[in-house]
């Protein structure tokens, strides 16, 4: 009687394991297999980033219809890690929701490491983006940079960088600069900003010059 009544617990027991067990296989099956709308497909690609990487800068560049299947979503995002360090990461990733749930079908790695990829030496070639321009600087060698860097600590150098024209009494320099890299180094504690002003392309420091620090 022992031994039926056993068995009889053994085979509850299987059965409920294997029911769980279908149970999660359609649970995993049905998301990845509905439709949603682009906005919830952005809203759960985004989610799960800012889960796994909270203090990362995250950017939806774009979204569009998926090319694998219907009532699935492309989407685009920039994630920018350490955005304000003398060699900020940043890649692009591209999602297709649900259709490959949340792993990404295409990444490309911009800059990582101190370190630029995929930099070109074709004529006209400009870096559009702040991470890019700010890890090339690093990588020039420029003394003014590497010394401030190491005066005040790399964990310590706040950076930041913007592209455009800067105009002659806009700086001690006293000289136009057409559309270029102006990146500013600060730290805290520090009396003094570090200014370094870099070509489009990343291939030279055209001038530096220091201001009086407003960081506290």
């Amino acid at each position: 009687m022992g031994l039926l009544k056993s068995v009889a617990i053994l085979a509850i027991a299987v059965i409920i394991v294997v029911g769980v067990g279908v149970a999660v296989l359609e649970l995993l099956r049905s998301s990845s297999s509905h439709s949603v709308t682009s906005s919830q497909a952005v809203q759960f690609v985004t989610s799960d980033l800012k889960q796994a990487s909270p203090t990362a800068n995250i950017t939806v560049i774009n979204v569009s219809a998926s090319k694998l299947k219907a009532g699935s979503w492309d989407v685009v995002v920039s994630l920018i890690y350490n955005s304000t360090s003398p060699c900020p990461t940043f890649l692009v990733e591209e999602f297709d929701y649900p259709a490959v749930t949340l792993v990404p079908s295409i990444e490309d790695l911009y800059t990582s490491a101190c370190q630029v990829y995929g930099l070109s030496n074709a004529p006209g070639f400009v870096i559009s983006a702040p991470p890019v321009a700010i890890t090339r600087a690093y990588m020039l060698r420029n003394p003014a940079i590497l010394n401030y860097i190491t005066d005040y600590g790399y964990n310590n150098t706040i950076v930041h960088a913007r592209l455009g024209a800067i105009s002659a009494n806009s700086t001690p320099l006293g000289m136009q600069f057409n559309d270029s890299w102006l990146i500013n180094y600060s730290a805290v504690g520090a009396r003094q900003s570090l200014y370094v002003i870099m070509d489009t392309s990343g291939t030279s420091i055209l001038g530096t010059y220091t201001q009086n620090s407003t960081t506290p």
